[in-house]
């Protein structure tokens, strides 16, 4: 019995595996863009919520940033004002070095 349950959440976690490689396949490019963004911005604000009300327009960057912070290439500090809460990003020195490579290639 236990060995059953082992090989369904084996197989689980490898579907959930390929579904997520599959999703970061495509997004690289959204990647890329976010990255020279960055490189020439040197930051961005992300608005999280106004006045306790989360946003709800910025659900893929924010995915694609998190993705972006989990490579170690952004790093994030989350910043408030008198009624709002947002997220600052801005690239890491490996960030930089990948956006400075993506920018040449382009």
């Amino acid at each position: 019995m236990s060995s059953e349950l082992k090989t369904i959440l084996n197989t689980v976690a490898q579907k959930e595996c390929e579904r997520k490689e599959i999703d970061l396949k495509k997004g690289v490019d959204r990647y890329k863009l976010l990255l020279q963004k960055l490189a020439k911005d040197k930051k961005i604000d992300v608005l999280n919520s106004v006045q306790g009300t989360e946003v709800s327009d910025s659900h893929e960057i924010k995915e694609d940033l998190a993705v972006l912070k989990k490579a170690n290439l952004v790093k994030e500090q989350t910043k408030y004002t008198h009624r709002n809460e947002y997220r600052q990003y801005e690239l890491t020195a490996e960030g930089v070095e990948l956006a400075e490579k993506i920018m040449k290639e382009t």
